[in-house]
Formats: structure tokens, sequence, C-alpha cells
């Protein structure tokens, strides 16, 4: 179980800020980790589930242990494509239009 503060942009902001070696990767770091933290594990998965992947993904982070992060990332990623199968673009094209309209059309 994972125990202590969540920060898990602390030292990479730092070393952005500080020019140190690592300044080049910092900022990118920062901006990746919570999507991939936060990743739901599939479709129908519940909270507690989500919450144990969450304490694991946080210690891996904290170990350092980035490559099997995004392995996992890249995997859920990978599942989620199978589940879209191939998109329709002219119906996303107009269910976006019949969203968007009315807010696009307010006085």
């Amino acid at each position: 179980k994972y125990k202590g503060p969540i920060s898990i942009n602390g030292s990479h902001q730092e070393g952005f800020a500080n020019k140190s070696s690592n300044e080049s990767y910092a900022l990118t770091a920062m901006f990746v980790a919570i999507p991939l933290l936060l990743q739901k594990p599939s479709k129908n998965s519940k909270t507690k589930e989500h919450v144990a992947h969450l304490a694991r993904r946080l210690i891996l982070w904290k170990e350092g242990r980035f490559e099997e992060l995004l392995k996992e990332g890249r995997a859920i990623q990978k599942g989620l494509e199978k589940l879209r199968g191939n998109v329709n673009t002219e119906h996303t094209r107009k269910v976006f239009s019949r969203l968007m309209l009315p807010v696009l059309c307010v006085d």
C-alpha cells in the first residue's frame, strides 16, 4: 500500500526551475505523470480497482520505474483502440455539429 504525500511533480518542478541535469525531461514528466497514473485499467473497472492501481503506480513512479508505467499505459491504450474499432468520421462530424451548434449560436 502506498503511504506518503502524493507529490508527483515536486522534484520535476525543481529540476526544471533549477536548470539541473534532468531539465530536458522534467517538464515532460510533469505533463505525462497525471494522465499516466490516473488511467482507468479497463472500460468497466470500479473505484476500488482504480484506487489499487493508482497506489501501485505511485509506488512505481516514486521508485523511478517509468518503463513499467509506460508499458502498462501502452497496453491500456492498445486495448482502447480495439474497443473503438473503426470510427465513422461522418457520424462523428454530425454528432459534433449537432452538439456544438447550440453553443456557437448563443447571442
